[in-house]
């Protein structure tokens, strides 16, 4: 999961540093930034939830 979320950092870097290279282009990359935080929104969501089910099953093995 923390290589997934380092993936997910540095695709939104990449798309960050592209904004100001072309004015043209910026739309384009303003939505793949979009898309990249949507993203990076639900694998934290999925995060959370897997962290919530460890910590209850551990509290129940005692």
């Amino acid at each position: 999961m923390e290589e997934e979320l380092k993936e997910y950092f540095e695709s939104l870097r990449e798309a960050i540093d592209h904004i100001g290279n072309n004015d043209a282009d910026v739309e384009s990359r303003l939505q793949m930034a979009k898309t990249v935080l949507l993203s990076m929104a639900d694998q934290m969501q999925n995060l959370s939830t897997d962290i919530r089910r460890l910590n209850k099953d551990y509290y129940n093995l005692d």
